[in-house]
């Protein structure tokens, strides 16, 4: 709830380094959730679920009580439309748009969901698998502030461009790697690559009374996609489009993380960890073609970007390299 109304207004107020801005305040919700979750286990086991929630509720109001008390008035003179209007919904850029949204959300959250499992498959335990989701959320908490201070150099659709690409590279490149021999070193690799990329760390099914903690991390990383994603659109279709154009998107995004990792799942079958009977050998196998549709999913993403890049351009009759 507090989350989504800052990436709606936050990003107006910034103009010239909005990248960084906004890379540094979506870097707050990996932070947020590195700390947050052993002090949600914490709570849990010493005053109970009701008390816990309670208190989370209670250091929202805190925090984002004042903040909403000094925050400055709105830089539109005019009320902002809370619906895409039918003429920009037709525009090329605003499908393709739409369609990478879709894409990159459905593929992003596959590596991340089953990145656990894979890790034991190629003979680590299962608490190095939890550590190793530790590490990409920490590594992604740094890259999204890397890529707004990048993308107020390179350009911000530059930027998103070679992410969501870099991401599909990284999956068929280092991720295939891996499942092909088993291979550690690939396997490490990628999991700080794609962490930098791309990383987005779902939500898994809760296991145990402790699941509120687990939610808490595992919705709080988001990647360099949505620390770009922000700012592309303020640039593409204008701050006064913003709100309604960014709601919209985030809705298909969610509308992409309902069948990405569900078909992902349905790929592989069961076992996915080794077992008597299955073979490691058999599991890579399935892994790998779970890796060819995760890393389909990405690259069709990273084409409609480029797409977007193009028709902008067109639209505005002028191509700038650093855009």
């Amino acid at each position: 709830m507090v989350y989504f109304p800052i990436l709606s207004v936050a990003p107006e107020y910034f103009d010239r380094h909005r990248g960084a801005a906004m890379g540094f305040i979506l870097s707050g919700a990996s932070i947020g959730g590195l700390v947050l979750s052993p002090l949600v286990r914490t709570l849990l086991g010493v005053i109970g679920v009701r008390w816990t929630l309670r208190a989370m509720a209670l250091a929202n109001l805190v925090i984002t009580l004042p903040v909403a008390i000094s925050a400055p008035p709105s830089r539109s003179m005019t009320r902002r439309p809370t619906l895409v209007n039918i003429r920009l919904a037709k525009k090329p850029a605003f499908i393709l748009q739409s369609l990478a949204a879709l894409l990159q959300a459905s593929g992003n959250f596959v590596p991340m969901t089953f990145l656990p499992e894979f890790s034991t498959v190629i003979g680590y335990s299962v608490s190095f698998g939890a550590t190793l989701l530790a590490v990409n959320n920490g590594i992604n908490a740094v890259s999204r502030v890397l890529m707004g201070v990048t993308a107020d150099k390179l350009g911000r659709q530059n930027t998103l461009v070679l992410g969501v690409a870099g991401s599909a590279a990284s999956v068929w490149s280092l991720w295939l790697a891996a499942a092909g021999n088993g291979g550690k070193a690939a396997w490490l690799t990628f999991v700080v690559v794609y962490g930098v990329l791309a990383a987005i760390n779902p939500p898994s099914p809760p296991s145990n009374r402790h699941n509120c903690s687990e939610m808490t991390a595992n919705s709080s990383v988001i990647g360099a996609f949505n620390a770009l994603f922000p700012t592309t659109i303020t640039e593409i279709f204008g701050v006064h489009a913003y709100a309604s154009v960014n709601g919209f998107l985030y809705f298909v995004r969610g509308l992409g993380a309902l069948f990405g990792s569900p078909v992902a799942g349905f790929i592989l079958g069961n076992p996915r960890v080794p077992s008597p009977g299955h073979e490691t050998s058999t599991l890579l196998h399935d892994y790998r073609n779970l890796i060819w549709y995760d890393g389909g999913l990405l690259l069709a993403s990273s084409l409609c970007v480029i797409g977007v890049r193009g028709f902008d351009a067109l639209e505005k009759r002028k191509w700038a390299w650093r855009a």
